[in-house]
């Protein structure tokens, strides 16, 4: 795991250019579709949280077997991240680790630091960083991929899943975006994404699906998890 600091950062994102130069999008449609997912960023709006510890990779396909033994995956993905899993399974295997789900919150802080950073290694998009290709890779392959703190694959690989209801910040008034506190946030981009998906401040969402059982539907295949947990206790 590695350790992030207590204190206040940024969270969210107030810039709409973010939705512009798109190299092939003659239809505008991908541009309208960003600026609804930015939607959702705003406002930027400062945060405070308590020092906490967060895993350095995602739950691999190795690990979560070691909780769930019944858990099936291509050999030779030992070392891969675990996709496909709910929510509540996700919740499950951090209780059962003696740790927990981090909060939206805690991502944002342990992807992008204190300086606002829009991808976790600058403000400079370098596509081969991160795993933004066409399968999941063993976590912390993609070795440019890492937060000021040392968490690994924050901007691709796989999507996380968070503790924390999809709601609006404080002050977003948008009528744009349906947010519905059923869902649980979904944080980080994944081997399909792109440069727009993968900046820190991006918010994506889910159903938590249901425990015991594998979610249906291709989303889940792209969503895995890491954990957290607070520094007084043991890891």
């Amino acid at each position: 795991m590695v350790y992030v600091p207590g204190g206040e950062f940024i969270m969210g994102n107030d810039n709409d250019s973010d939705a512009d130069n798109i190299p092939a999008d003659p239809s505008r449609r991908e541009g309208i579709r960003r600026r609804l997912l930015l939607a959702a960023e705003k406002p930027e709006h400062s945060v405070r949280l308590e020092p906490f510890l967060i895993d350095r990779h995602e739950v691999t396909n190795a690990g979560y077997k070691k909780f769930r033994p019944d858990h099936d995956f291509p050999s030779g993905k030992e070392n891969h991240p675990v996709t496909g899993i709910s929510w509540h399974d996700a919740h499950a295997y951090a209780a059962w680790a003696g740790k927990r789900l981090p909060t939206e919150q805690e991502w944002e802080k342990a992807a992008r630091g204190t300086d606002g950073r829009k991808w976790p290694w600058g403000n400079v998009f370098e596509r081969g960083r991160a795993n933004l290709g066409t399968g999941t890779a063993p976590v912390g392959s993609f070795t440019g991929d890492r937060s000021p703190y040392g968490a690994c694959d924050m901007a691709g690989n796989v999507q996380e899943w968070t503790s924390s209801s999809f709601a609006p910040y404080p002050g977003n008034t948008s009528k744009e975006i349906q947010f519905d506190p059923s869902k649980k946030v979904v944080r980080g981009s994944y081997f399909g994404g792109n440069d727009f998906l993968a900046r820190t401040s991006m918010r994506f969402c889910a159903l938590p699906g249901p425990p015991g059982v594998k979610p249906q539907g291709e989303n889940y295949s792209f969503i895995g998890f890491r954990c957290a947990l607070d520094v007084d206790e043991k890891f």
